[in-house]
């Protein structure tokens, strides 16, 4: 009996050594699982903060988009009426050209003739 109990303590032995082992291998294991745990959820935390300012940025830049698209049609407008106004002011200085040209023109006929009815 002794040879037996002396085989059932090396077995109770190498076992608790296994258990030793693993429990030692377990607790480092826990160990990185939470410090693991903790650096995913600070860097979820970093990247959500950055995130919403990234955001916050893209709305800023989508209103500077819009007060440039109206700046823009503001500007093309003006545009379109400083066209007009200077193709109206060439088109009053044409009109205004024909019609000095053209009294001088009736005073040039009229001229000579009203001075031959005065010669009658």
């Amino acid at each position: 009996m002794s040879a037996q109990l002396k085989e059932i303590r090396l077995q109770n032995s190498q076992l608790s050594n296994g258990l030793a082992q693993l429990e030692s291998e377990h607790a480092q294991l826990s160990n990185q699982h939470s410090s693991l745990s903790l650096n995913t959820s600070r860097e979820i935390d970093l990247l959500t903060s950055r995130l919403h300012e990234v955001e916050a940025e893209r709305d800023g830049l989508r209103g500077w988009e819009r007060r440039a698209r109206g700046l823009s049609i503001e500007l093309e407008e003006a545009r379109r009426k400083a066209d007009e106004g200077r193709r109206g002011r060439e088109d009053e200085g044409a009109e205004r050209k024909l019609d000095d040209a053209m009294r001088k023109e009736l005073r040039r006929k009229s001229g000579p003739s009203e001075n031959r009815f005065d010669s009658c």
